[in-house]
């Protein structure tokens, strides 16, 4: 299994391949309030603030799906980003 993950001022996303789901893609909204800041960086997003959470195995989700996500959120994965992810990964 391989996660990575990367964010901005509103959107934090994390992606990678995992064995039983494939290709996997979430983004999630970054909370305004410090304090919820620190509980997003202790247990991970709430809920409520994720706005998209898809895999190969449910959602048919594709590698150009994963960078349209990136893009249309303002976290565009560079060509190294996604160099993480081996091609051996996909099979």
């Amino acid at each position: 299994m391989s996660r990575f993950e990367k964010s901005n001022s509103t959107h934090g996303l994390a992606y990678g391949i995992d064995h039983a789901c494939g290709l996997f893609v979430m983004v999630w909204k970054i909370p305004e309030d410090e304090h919820d800041r620190k509980g997003l960086e202790q247990f991970g997003p709430d809920s409520d603030d994720i706005v998209v959470d898809k895999d190969t195995l449910f959602s048919n989700l594709t590698i150009e799906e994963l960078i349209d996500i990136s893009r249309q959120y303002n976290l565009g994965l560079t060509e190294e980003e996604l160099g993480r992810l081996r091609p051996t990964d996909f099979l």
